[in-house]
């Protein structure tokens, strides 16, 4: 992820240093507004309508990798909470 989109990634981490509460987890967010999106489109439009505007909000192909179901040993979200950037 690190290579193909730090910007999402640098996103995250500044997401998490500006507020490090546990209910603020930007990882879960994001993960939730893919699996809700039907498209792409519908993903970047649900981005906007939750105040994220982003460089990488319009990038298809990480909609489906982040839309896609993901082993829990792989998820975003534990490698997040560890801090594995």
């Amino acid at each position: 992820m690190i290579i193909r989109w730090p910007h999402l990634l640098r996103w995250f981490q500044t997401q998490r240093d500006g507020d490090p509460s546990p209910g603020n987890d930007p990882t879960k967010r994001i993960l939730a507004l893919a699996a809700d999106a039907d498209t792409p489109k519908a993903f970047e439009k649900s981005l906007r309508d939750d105040g994220i505007e982003a460089s990488w909000t319009d990038d298809a192909e990480l909609w489906g990798v982040l839309h896609a179901e993901t082993p829990p040993d792989l998820s975003i979200v534990l490698a997040a909470s560890r801090g594995l950037w």
